[in-house]
């Protein structure tokens, strides 16, 4: 008998404005498509171990983001706006799907990360070749993003081959273990592997270590906490 996808994967497979399932927009289209309901724990899994093979024939090949990457600058940015959200960036609430990815995302960029590809108009996006999002100036601030900014899975799509070093693991302490401040972390269905949160790592001393998110906003909090253990949980570690 087949298994089925969770309300996490719901999230992700609707790719709109990063987990638009929460609002209907993206559910209704969803539920009533035959293919995407049949759809199993096990191709789903499938998939995301294909984009793993393409990612890591990405940096074997040596494709990287060709830039530096300022850590420190990166968690500056992330202790100043993970309670007080930038005004730069749209910015999305948890009842229309959340902000965890756009933070992270942000991070990055003030961690020296530049913007790949750009928009004339205000909107999403949907290339994952391209990572922006930016401000249009008006009578009323617009944005144009792509989802690879804003959405865990195509993140996930565009820089798991353009890290310097990509890790997958099952455990907190293993987490711990490689971790390091800038790092960006995704939680992960352990079945399917699909990201459903992003966080960034904030601090690492020791056995232990600190990030910081949107959506339920964290400022510093301790990852041995209860926070980042929820059932059947794995992690993605995108080091820069």
């Amino acid at each position: 008998m087949a298994v089925y996808k969770n309300a996490a994967e719901l999230m992700y497979w609707t790719d709109a404005d990063t987990n638009i399932a929460l609002t209907g927009e993206g559910l209704l289209s969803i539920a009533t498509d035959e293919d995407f309901l049949k759809t199993t724990i096990g191709e789903i899994r499938n998939e995301m171990l294909a984009i793993d093979m393409t990612a890591t024939a990405e940096r074997e090949a040596g494709v990287s983001f060709l830039s530096s990457y300022d850590s420190a600058a990166a968690v500056a940015y992330a202790r100043e706006h993970a309670e007080n959200y930038s005004d730069s960036y749209k910015s999305w609430t948890i009842t229309q799907g959340g902000d965890c990815t756009n933070f992270v995302s942000q991070c990055l960029y003030a961690g020296g990360k530049p913007m790949s590809g750009t928009c004339s108009s205000s909107g999403k996006y949907t290339d994952t070749r391209d990572w922006f999002h930016i401000q249009f100036s008006g009578l009323w601030k617009s944005y144009g993003y792509t989802t690879t900014w804003i959405s865990c899975g195509d993140f996930k799509k565009f820089w798991q081959g353009k890290c310097t070093r990509y890790d997958y693991k099952t455990t907190i302490p293993d987490l711990i273990a490689v971790c390091s401040a800038g790092d960006i972390v995704q939680l992960c269905n352990e079945d399917t592997m699909v990201p459903y949160h992003s966080i960034i790592i904030t601090e690492k001393s020791g056995n232990t270590a600190k990030y910081c998110g949107h959506s339920y906003d964290r400022l510093d909090y301790d990852v041995n906490g209860t926070n980042l253990e929820p059932t059947l949980n794995d992690y993605l570690i995108y080091q820069f």
